[in-house]
């Protein structure tokens, strides 16, 4: 049997299964060539929930810097009108306002900063 990877546009599908998805996408980004990194991100996401299309949007445009992947097309469009932090721990946000990298926060979504660490 052969395994699929999983891209970021499947990751984003799910909304209640959301981070253990995307912890399924960056293990296998995280594994892949240049070639197959692409192929990850190249699929926009498809789903009407702005959350995740701006969460993807973070996350691709960080992955798409960081490994000097050509540009993608679907991405830089999709931002939140209202913070979205990813912990909800009232005590964490000053936190996370401070740590969450400019990708997210230009999105007004608030993370830790190893929130795409998979060590």
């Amino acid at each position: 049997m052969n395994y699929r990877k999983t891209t970021l546009c499947e990751a984003l599908r799910e909304y209640e299964n959301f981070q253990r998805r995307l912890n399924q996408f960056l293990d296998d980004f995280y594994s892949s060539d240049k070639a197959s990194k692409e192929m990850l991100l190249k699929e926009p996401p498809q789903t009407d929930d702005l959350k995740m299309l701006a969460m993807g949007d973070a996350i691709a445009t960080i992955l798409e810097k960081k490994y000097k992947l050509k540009r993608l097309d679907w991405n830089r469009k999709y931002a939140l009108n209202r913070a979205w932090f990813v912990i909800s721990l009232e005590k964490l946000k000053p936190t996370l306002i401070l740590q969450s990298p400019g990708e997210f926060r230009c999105r007004n979504i608030f993370v830790p900063l190893n929130y795409l660490d998979r060590k």
